[in-house]
């Protein structure tokens, strides 16, 4: 309740009994150098509600990326995998392939080898 005149406001709460009585109606009385900062504190108090919404709206879209993350995570991990066990069957056929080169090179006679036979067997 606003009191207008900061003697009477002064009365009021330096009367225990009245004082008392307005706390049980749930009356603040309020002066005129005592409202400003009762409606500051009024203010501050809604400012801080949204500032806890906001608050919890960051933390769930952080919770959702961590999830986001983890699955994407997995997917990597997976794919690193098949990734790397087609390195190792490339490295596998490469060998293999080199080896048999290698094996055809040398068992067969070469193409000199040939053109030598021929101009021998004319």
């Amino acid at each position: 309740m606003y009191i207008p005149s900061e003697a009477v406001y002064y009365e009021i709460v330096n009367s225990i009994p009245l004082f008392e009585y307005a706390g049980k109606l749930r009356v603040l009385p309020v002066s005129p150098t005592t409202f400003y900062a009762f409606l500051k504190a009024i203010l501050m108090s809604y400012e801080g509600q949204k500032i806890e919404k906001q608050a919890q709206e960051i933390i769930r879209a952080f919770r959702a990326l961590q999830s986001d993350y983890q699955k994407l995570d997995g997917s990597l991990s997976v794919l690193a995998r098949h990734i790397t066990n087609a390195y190792n069957a490339t490295a596998s056929v490469m060998t293999n392939f080199t080896t048999l080169g290698h094996r055809l090179t040398t068992s067969l006679p070469g193409k000199q080898e040939e053109d030598d036979q021929l101009k021998i067997e004319e």
